[in-house]
């Protein structure tokens, strides 16, 4: 099932050959202010099955392990990998043709969860934020 997407001003596209990972909504801390949100939905894919098909993303190293993609032109959040799982690529599920397709099926760093988010039955992972020195 091969997908499309962009960024908001259309200059970065992507192309993605299989989407058969994980769709999660991430409440950590990096994630919400790198968007601006309050969590953010994201789906796991191959690393080797996106592919840029506009203007190259720009890149930041967010941590120590992890880098984050976004468009150099308007700012959008666009993908985030990490060399903790370095064949898989994460992409922003709104930045996908037809996002209302995809929905999470679970939260992760529900430690840092803001507490007035809506409550839902999805399953959630706790994890420990690593200190930053």
């Amino acid at each position: 099932m091969t997908k499309t997407g962009s960024c908001l001003c259309g200059k970065t596209t992507y192309r993605v050959d299989s989407l058969n990972k994980d769709i999660v909504w991430c409440h950590c801390t990096i994630c919400r202010r790198a968007s601006e949100t309050a969590a953010v939905p994201w789906m796991t894919v191959s690393r080797n099955e996106c592919h840029w098909t506009g203007d190259a993303p720009q890149k930041f190293q967010s941590s120590d392990h992890g880098t984050r993609y976004f468009c150099g032109t308007c700012g959008s959040p666009l993908a985030f990998c990490t060399t903790k799982h370095p064949d898989d690529l994460d992409l922003t599920v709104s930045t996908l043709q037809n996002p209302e397709q995809f929905a999470p099926v679970r939260h992760v760093w529900t430690s840092t969860r803001l507490p007035w988010w809506p409550a839902d039955d999805l399953p959630a992972k706790i994890e420990i934020p690593e200190q930053s020195g």
